[in-house]
Order: structure tokens, then sequence, then C-alpha cells
């Protein structure tokens, strides 16, 4: 974000009203006759607009323009005894500022300060004494509150052309709105002070704090909200349509003269709702349900059932997310779904002798998945670490779906897991991927690194005993090995990446296991976020490398 800045050039040219010759000042001293050198100011230019008043908005909302009505310019000239203050009204016709109130001289040869400022107060007079600025309402109506100051500026009666620099003493707030609800939104308010006080330009926070109603405002072609707000004041809190309260997960410290753009997802309440619209515990799942919304809340699933997932963010901060723990179920994909684990389990555990199957209508249909503390995204997790203890996993289908799923890092013992595949030493059953884009992270550990899709490597110093079997058909596929992969497989084997005889297996390879294959798809081999090489395998499952 760029600082928004308005360049104001003040002609002050000194007129001769009194006729004086150089000897002549020079016999006074310092001292100019009385009322002889008026201070003239014109030509007014800004630099992104024609010379004209009020400020508004750029075409990109990222800079300012005088426009519109007559408003106020302050100028005040100190030191050296040319002491003079005014307002200054601006001409919308020639862009000239007027001297409205009273006329200022220069009173001797000494050099003085200029200074130069501006603040709209609802279309008042600002005045020379300190100021209150409303910001508590800056809907379309009412416009942004401003308050812009000029660099300061010394000069005499015989200085020239001088250009002032005014900068926004305020900080813009922008907020886009994104997800599923966002046009439901008619209001936006952003909680900061509600007023500031303005002496000679200088901004000081007010001490109520509430919210401030923001604009609706479109740039090129996106609607945004925005309000200009005192700087040096965090912003953490909104609220929509007056009632529904969100905060960011990281707060904003507003800079004065720049623009800070915060992004809100609006999604839908969070709920778990069968078929006839009635609630089900989130912990048995064992009928057709649909979930939307976001929500901290851990979910079990315990029967062969139809879970339609809406748009849903869930961020479980202990063991597994979603647990599928008996039966299987279909995992319907709807939108952009985020399923997320903080604390030492996997994001969709999958209980050994279950199938989940996870589907969507398209490619457009997305969900990601995160595992932490040594679980995969989507298969296996960690039962005891210092034990070495790991839960076996069933089987796992993804089809007409986009997928993103993460292993999870060390988790200090050392166990690390694939983005899809088993935990540890432990199993999975097979992980078949038709007609879907798959991002599969592996991770690295402090001794051992997993391959995108595979099995993981335990505390103990072993990798998983049983490859499992993977079946890729008409997909897409980005496997990322940790990042101090070698030499672990892609698709396949762990790796130890300071002793590779400890996990012999792995060679850097696709390995699909005993009976899988890899056909009419593209497989993106990386290192962390490196692309290595694309093997793309035709109809038969014959892969060809192609260069890059």
């Amino acid at each position: 974000m760029r600082k928004m800045k308005h360049i104001l050039f003040l002609v002050l040219a000194a007129f001769a009203l009194a006729s004086c010759t150089q000897d002549e000042l020079a016999e006074q001293g310092t001292a100019l006759p009385e009322g002889a050198y008026p201070i003239s100011i014109a030509s007014v230019q800004v630099a992104e607009a024609l010379p004209q008043t009020r400020i508004t908005e750029t075409a990109d909302g990222m800079g300012s323009a005088w426009a519109g009505n007559d408003e106020w310019i302050n100028i005040k000239v100190t030191g050296g005894g040319n002491d003079n203050a005014t307002d200054c009204m601006l001409n919308p016709i020639n862009g000239t500022i007027v001297l409205s109130l009273n006329y200022m001289y220069w009173n001797t040869t000494n050099s003085s300060s200029i200074n130069a400022w501006y603040s709209n107060l609802d279309g008042q007079n600002s005045g020379y004494m300190n100021n209150t600025v409303t910001l508590a309402n800056q809907t379309t109506d009412n416009g942004l509150a401003y308050v812009l100051k000029a660099d300061e500026k010394t000069a005499n009666y015989q200085t020239g052309n001088i250009t002032l620099t005014f900068r926004h003493q305020l900080a813009k707030i922008r907020v886009k709105l994104e997800g599923t609800r966002a046009g439901e939104v008619t209001s936006v308010s952003v909680k900061s002070r509600t007023s500031c006080t303005v002496a000679e330009g200088n901004v000081t926070a007010g001490t109520d704090e509430g919210y401030i109603a923001m604009r609706k405002a479109t740039y090129n072609g996106q609607a945004y909200w925005e309000a200009n707000v005192v700087p040096g004041v965090e912003i953490k809190d909104f609220l929509l349509n007056g009632n529904v309260n969100c905060q960011l997960t990281q707060t904003v410290m507003p800079q004065a003269g720049h623009v800070h753009e915060v992004n809100i997802n609006v999604k839908p309440k969070f709920s778990i709702v069968d078929n006839n619209g009635n609630p089900v515990d989130a912990s048995n799942i064992s009928t057709d349900v649909t979930i939307t919304g976001a929500s901290d809340q851990p979910i079990t699933i315990t029967g062969t059932c139809n879970v339609t997932l809406k748009d849903v963010s869930l961020n479980v901060g202990s063991g597994n997310a979603i647990s599928i723990t008996s039966g299987s179920p279909t995992i319907q994909v709807e939108g952009d779904n985020t399923i997320t684990t903080t604390g030492s389990g996997a994001g969709i555990y999958v209980a050994q002798g279950s199938t989940v199957t996870i589907t969507g209508s398209s490619w457009d249909d997305e969900l990601t998945v995160t595992g932490s503390n040594g679980g995969s995204g989507i298969g296996g997790y960690v039962i005891d670490e210092s034990a070495g203890f790991y839960a076996n996993c069933g089987n796992i289908y993804i089809t007409n779906v986009s997928v993103t799923s993460y292993g999870g890092r060390d988790d200090g013992s050392g166990n690390v897991s694939p983005g899809i595949g088993s935990t540890g030493t432990a199993s999975c059953g097979t992980i078949t991927i038709n007609n879907a884009e798959v991002h599969a992270f592996g991770f690295s550990g402090s001794a051992a690194s997993t391959a995108g899709v595979g099995c993981g490597y335990g505390s103990l110093g072993s990798p998983g005993t049983n490859l499992p079997v993977v079946t890729i058909v008409d997909s897409d596929i980005y496997a990322h090995r940790g990042s101090n992969g070698n030499p672990a497989d892609y698709i396949g084997w762990p790796g130890h990446h300071k002793f590779p005889t400890a996990t012999p297996e792995a060679a850097s390879a696709i390995n699909p296991g005993a009976g899988g294959s890899i056909k009419s798809s593209t497989v993106y081999c990386y290192t962390g976020d490196t692309l290595d090489k694309t093997v793309v395998y035709d109809e038969n499952g014959e892969g060809t490398e192609q260069s890059r």
C-alpha cells in the first residue's frame, strides 16, 4: 500500500503597493512598510486532479483529489516577525485560493515558517483552534473524513513559487468481503476511536471508542467498504449488518497516509442439520447431514451416511478435526472448505476397516485439510508419541473434487506424516484418486521427511511397514515431499535425510505400492515448493518424464 499524497502549489507573490527602493529597505533594517507587501496565494494544483476543491477519492481509491464544493484551507505564517494566520477558500472555477477572512502581509524581511492544513469537518470552517472531527459515520451520504497537513516550508517576501506537499493524517481501512454470504451484507462498521482532535493539522485520537459506519465503494468492478480512522489505534473488530460480530485473526495497526485492506470471509452460521432441518450432535453423526459455517468443535462420524460440507471452516485445537470411527461415509464437498487441527491429530482420520469417499460436483469444489503434530492431513494420527503408538487408517477414495492436504509437522519426537496416508509405523488401506486435483504435502522433521502421498516415519526411527496401494486415474497430482526430502519418495516411502540406510526402500521415486497404478494422469514432483520433475502417465500406466 502506498501513501496518498497531494501536491498543492501556492504562489506567494509580493506586490509593491508602496514604492520602496532597496536602499530605503536597507535603511529600515528588517522591517517592511506596513501593508506594502501582501502575501498573495494562487495557482492551486493537486497532483492527481485538476484544481478543484473538496477532497474526493481517485478511481482506484488509493489516493485523493480536490473536487466539488468550496472548502477551507488554513494557512499560517510564523516566526521572524511575520506572524499571520488566515482561512483561505478554494475557488472551484479557476482553482485559486481566495483570502476570505483577512489579508496577510510580510512584516519583515526575515524568513518565516509556512504551514497549511485541511479537514472537512462535515463541511464547516475549521479555523485555527483545536477542532473535533467526528469519524463515527462515513457512509456514502456523509463521505469519508479527511485531515491533511502540508510539510512545513520556509519563505520570505522575496520567495518565488512554493510547493507544499499535503499528506493524509488519517489512515484508511478498506474491507473486502468474500464467501458465499458476502452478497447479504448491507452494512459494515469498524471499531476504533469515533473522533479525533485536530490542531493545525496534527491529529490526536479521541477517548471514545465505538463502531464507525463505513461507506460502500466500487473500484475496478470490485466492491469494498471503507472508512478513515485515527492512526496508531489497533483495529481488530468489525460489525456486519449491525449485529454480526467478527474479529480479525491478526490485528491491524493503521498508519497515517496508508490504505490497509482487510479480507472478511462471510460464511453461514455453524450448524449441523439432517435432511429435515433438525440439529444433529457433532460427536455422533450417523445419518445424512449438512454442515455449514465456522467452528472449533471436533466432528465424529460413526456410520455410513452422506455428510455435506458447505463452505465449512473447522479449526480444532486438540485431536482429530474429523474422526471417522466406523462405517463408510461420503463427504460431499460444496464450495470452499477448510478442515484444520492444531493439536496432535489428523485433519480427517479414517479408522481401520472404514472407507471415506471425498467427492464434489467438480474441481471447483475445494477441500483443504491440515494435520498436526505428526498426524496426516487425511489418514492416521499419533496415539502416544512417547511410546510410538499410531492409529492404523482405512481406505481413502477421492473423486471429482479439488483436495489440498498437509501432513502434520514434527511433534518434537520425530513423528512426521504425509499429506495423505499413514502415520509413523502404522498401516494404511488403499488410496484411490479418480478425476480429481490433489495437492499433497509431506513434511520434514528433525530426522526424516515424508512423501506427499504414502506412509509416515515414526519417532522410534523406522518408517511405516506397509506401503499403501495407490491407484490414480484421470487426475492431476501435485506431490510435495519434505523439503529435506532426499531420498524420500514423492509418492511412497519416507526418507531419513541424514542416514538413507535407515529407509532403504525410498528412492526419490513415484511408488504406488504393490498392485497400485497411475493412468491417464500427470504427477508434478516437488521437493518442498520446488518443482523437480513432471511425469505424464498414459492410459496404460506408462510414465514419461517431461523436460523442464
